[in-house]
């Protein structure tokens, strides 16, 4: 259920991610957030997960540069 950004985010690859965002011109608003269902054929249960507008940043906590980026001027 994730998308490209989430993978870059979650292995670290920061050039991806600005790729994703700078070149592509990715909304970051509209594909950051945790799909509302566990799996494509579960039904969708918004109430489950109150992190769904912090998933980008929640899943690059552990990657410093990754986070710096998505938390950077630039992108807000």
């Amino acid at each position: 259920m994730w998308n490209p950004l989430h993978f870059a985010v979650y292995y670290n690859h920061l050039h991806i991610v600005k790729y994703i965002v700078e070149v592509l011109k990715v909304n970051i608003g509209l594909t950051c957030h945790k799909p509302a269902a566990e799996s494509e054929k579960d039904p969708t249960n918004s109430l489950s997960f109150k992190e769904d507008k912090i998933i980008l940043l929640l899943i690059a906590f552990k990657h410093h540069e990754v986070l710096k980026y998505l938390l950077s001027d630039a992108l807000v």
